[in-house]
This record gives structure tokens, sequence and C-alpha cells, in this order.
């Protein structure tokens, strides 16, 4: 079946527009949207290495809005559980050893995660927790967890007070 003038018009536009582009990624899909104007849209998949779908979609995206259209977007992330503020709130109870209520405690991770679901209603997992809590700074020593800057290996001393990063 040969190709529809639709196609060979995509084709030739794929054709003019590969010259003026320099990202590899976009070269190589106007290159299968310029063969796919000549060729079976299966043979140029299987050339490509990608499934016949994607080359359609390739088309249809560059058809509909061009250039942009063929662009990778970026890949959606989840929004963490904690805003800045809480998270501050929580690495000030990890580095004074104290409650929301001022209490003073040995702090585990459960523990943690205890006081964060009654002070701010959100559940996290222990793992997910604990990259928190390194990402913050802290590690834990001698069953403590204390900011890891403090913390000399050397001699083993621990004070929160003077340490630099």
């Amino acid at each position: 079946m040969p190709p529809s003038k639709r196609n060979l018009e995509l084709g030739k536009k794929a054709e003019a527009e590969l010259s003026g582009t320099r990202d590899p990624v976009l070269r190589i899909k106007l290159r299968a949207i310029a063969s796919a104007a000549h060729h079976p849209v299966q043979e140029v998949a299987d050339i490509m290495g990608v499934s016949r779908q994607t080359i359609w979609r390739w088309m249809k995206n560059y058809r509909e809005t061009g250039l942009e259209g063929l662009r990778d977007r970026p890949k959606g992330h989840r929004r963490p559980k904690l805003t800045r503020e809480q998270l501050d709130k929580v690495a000030g109870w990890l580095y004074d050893g104290r409650r929301h209520s001022g209490e003073e405690v040995d702090w585990t991770l459960e523990k943690l995660q205890d006081e964060i679901l009654k002070q701010f209603n959100v559940k996290l997992g222990i793992t997910p927790l604990w990259r928190w809590v390194r990402k913050m700074g802290f590690g834990q020593v001698n069953g403590k967890y204390l900011p890891i800057w403090v913390y000399s290996p050397t001699n083993g001393d621990v004070s929160k007070k003077g340490g630099s990063k």
C-alpha cells in the first residue's frame, strides 16, 4: 500500500528539520518519521528497535505539535509527604533529642514515625523515613540519632555544640 499524501508531507517536513536539529534523540525520531513516509511503519520500527505504535505516536505528536512533540517530557515525581517546614521541625526534634511536647526521648525510627503521625497526620514508612533522616544529616551513634558532622569517630566524642560539617 503506497504511503498517504499526509505521511509524505510529514516525512518531507521531518527531512527538512533534520539538518537544523543537533539533538541526537530528536534526529533519530525525525529520521524514523521521514523513513516511515517511504517504507512500511513495521519495517522502520523493526530497524529502529521500537514498536510500530511508537513510530505512529512519534508521527502523531510531530504532526500535532511539531518538534516539541518529539521531546521527552519530564517524568512526574511524587510530591514529598512532609513540607520543608515539617522536615525542619523533625530535624529540630532529632537535634534536641526531644518530642514536640518537649519531653526528652532517645529517638528510634519507630518513635519518630509515631511522632510524625501524631503531629502532622502523615504516615511514613520506615525506609523513606530513614532516607529523610540521612538526608537531613543525622546518623545513628550509640543508639541515638545525632548530627553526623558533630560525631568524631577518632576520639568517640559526641557534641551538639561546636562541630562543623
